[in-house]
């Protein structure tokens, strides 16, 4: 090796060992901020729980009617009942009428229902709560 190819060899090892050092300053620096994120991480998915759970409300231990029922399906969801009568094409006053017991499903209204996905379990729960869905079928369509 020529001594200029030595020089230019001695300045990138000097630079390499500083460029170490620093490395090793940041290696703990580092080290704390990402377990500082872990640990906000792990609150904000506590808090996340929390809020899913004050969200979702808790299963009754006997409904009374179908529109018990129909309401906790859809709050499950997440849906509200807005939400629900567009995605349904059923009235928002109907929807609520059937929810508050006001108004009986009628089986073009039942159909409707049964045909979102959130209500698949409607005639399960129908079925352990002793309500009859007024089909005959327990709410299955004819495929």
């Amino acid at each position: 090796m020529t001594r200029s190819a030595t020089g230019i060899a001695a300045i990138e090892l000097a630079d390499l060992l500083d460029l170490v050092e620093r490395l090793s300053r940041l290696v703990p620096k580092f080290t704390a901020a990402l377990t500082a994120a872990q640990l906000e991480r792990d609150k904000l998915l506590s808090e996340l729980s929390r809020q899913a759970a004050k969200s979702h409300p808790v299963r009754p231990r006997s409904f009374t009617h179908l529109g018990n029922i129909v309401r906790w399906l859809r709050e499950t969801a997440g849906l509200t009942r807005r939400q629900l009568a567009a995605q349904t094409g059923i009235s928002d006053a109907t929807l609520k009428n059937i929810e508050t017991n006001r108004h009986k499903l009628t089986a073009t209204t039942l159909h409707k229902l049964l045909a979102h996905p959130t209500m698949a379990a409607l005639p399960k729960l129908a079925k352990e709560a002793g309500l009859s869905l007024g089909l005959g079928n327990h709410g299955r369509t004819k495929q």
